[in-house]
């Protein structure tokens, strides 16, 4: 049986609830569902897990997250784009004009894996008619996890390859055996001009290896 090849991950119960279709952590198809990924909470989310180390990763895509102006047409367009990581189309979030950028999420750390070294990062595409972000004009990314530590950076998303998605990393932590609670990741710019062409596709949430 899977469940007897593979330790299961941390808090796997908690996770399989969400979960937009059933899956059995007994089946033999259980590696692939941890390698490919799980969708969560309605495709807001995806869930990995590495089979050697059972270590947990998630995804936070775009409609999981709280983006100012985000239903007003004018402001956001949303599409699907072919996200490489799963090789397949997902939806994202397309910049067409705001004065006031702001992307929030927040994720249950006691989700993640105990013990274990984690890095937070923005995927991100800025379109070849960008405006808004050029180096006077850096966006705040922030990271605050539940003990109320805080990590905050300036980022010039200006230089990024045009039309490729890119990895903004936020930060890192260590979560420990008893960690609960929320934290709290974003990214924002609240200078008076204009800003577009950013396309946003997902934060990501995993294990790095110290």
């Amino acid at each position: 049986m899977a469940s007897a090849q593979i330790k299961l991950p941390h808090n796997f119960d908690a996770i399989l609830k969400r979960a937009d279709s059933k899956v059995d952590k007994s089946s033999d198809k259980l590696k692939n569902h941890l390698v490919g990924g799980i969708s969560m909470d309605n495709q807001k989310m995806r869930f990995l897990a590495d089979c050697e180390t059972s270590k947990n990763t998630f995804w936070i895509y775009a409609r999981g997250m709280d983006i100012t102006s985000g239903d007003d047409k004018n402001c956001w367009n949303w599409t699907f784009m072919k996200d490489d990581d799963v090789n397949a189309h997902v939806q994202v979030a397309e910049l067409l004009g705001v004065t006031d950028l702001s992307l929030k999420a927040q994720f249950e750390t006691e989700l993640l894996s105990p013990n274990t070294h984690y890095e937070v990062a923005f995927v991100l595409m800025m379109k070849k008619k960008s405006e808004g972000f050029d180096q006077g004009h850096q966006v705040t990314l922030s990271l605050v996890i539940p003990d109320g530590s805080e990590q905050t950076r300036k980022e010039d998303l200006s230089k990024m390859t045009k039309n490729e998605w890119k990895q903004i990393r936020i930060g890192a932590f260590k979560t420990s055996d008893d960690m609960e609670g929320s934290m709290e990741i974003s990214l924002s710019e609240s200078g008076s001009q204009t800003k577009k062409g950013l396309v946003v596709q997902k934060i990501v949430i995993r294990p790095i290896v110290k």
